[in-house]
This record gives structure tokens, C-alpha cells and sequence, in this order.
């Protein structure tokens, strides 16, 4: 779970909010108007630690409106490396989605093991479609 506040901040002014540690974002998708918000940048950072860009989670704005959503995009500051933007995307439980999920590759291959072989790994993401 995410909380979120809207904002009505716009452009240039979102500066000062960064500067509170504090990251513009938008929420946007299944039957819904885009919403203006503010969420907390160390907040963000654990969920997404934690979940990755593929789960599906809760945002919940100003404490009264709960949504089921994504992380569609982030974006980060090139030299602060630290997160500037977000995007989320609402999602419709009754319709198919399509998300890449990453491959993890555990172990040792016997070939490269005990034959001196090379793995050459040629996908680090597989796309899929399902119901969230």
C-alpha cells in the first residue's frame, strides 16, 4: 500500500516539493480521469524494492479513495539518482494485461559446470498476459 495526496501544483513548481522529499506523480487509466499527486519518496523507493514494476497494489489518495495499481514509469534524476516522477497506472480486474516479468537464473547449468560450457542468456524478460 502507497498513500498519496493530491496536488495542485504544476511544472516548475513541483521543485519545491522534491525538496521535501517528496515526489510528483500521476495516476491514470481504467475508466478514470488523471489525478494530480504527491507521494513520499522513501514510501516509494521501499514499495518498489519490495514489489518491482509488475505487482499490483493499493494506492490509496487523500485516505478516502482506494485503487488497485502499477507502477507504469518512474523517472530519475540523473545525477542525485534519486526518483524525480511516477506514474501509475489504475488497472481493471476483469480484463487481460500484459506485463514483462524479469528472469532470475538460479544455479549452474551441469553443461557449463562439469564441460566448461557458456550460457549465453539471450532474454532477461519474458512477456505475459493475464488477469491481474
Amino acid at each position: 500500500m502507497l498513500e498519496a495526496k493530491t496536488r495542485e501544483i504544476r511544472g516548475r513548481k513541483t521543485y519545491e516539493l522534491r525538496g521535501q522529499r517528496l515526489v510528483p506523480a500521476v495516476v491514470y487509466g481504467a475508466g478514470i480521469d488523471p489525478k494530480m499527486l504527491t507521494i513520499d519518496r522513501n514510501e516509494f523507493v521501499r514499495l518498489y524494492q519490495e514489489e518491482g514494476e509488475s505487482s499490483l497494489f493499493d494506492l490509496v489518495i487523500d485516505g478516502k479513495e482506494t485503487l488497485k495499481v502499477i507502477i507504469q514509469d518512474y523517472q530519475l534524476d540523473p545525477l542525485l539518482n534519486e526518483v524525480i516522477h511516477a506514474d501509475f497506472r489504475v488497472i481493471d480486474l476483469t480484463k487481460p494485461m500484459e506485463v514483462d516479468i524479469e528472469l532470475e537464473f538460479i544455479g549452474e547449468s551441469p553443461a557449463v559446470k562439469a564441460l566448461g560450457g557458456t550460457l549465453i542468456k539471450t532474454r532477461d524478460f519474458i512477456t505475459i498476459r493475464c488477469l491481474p
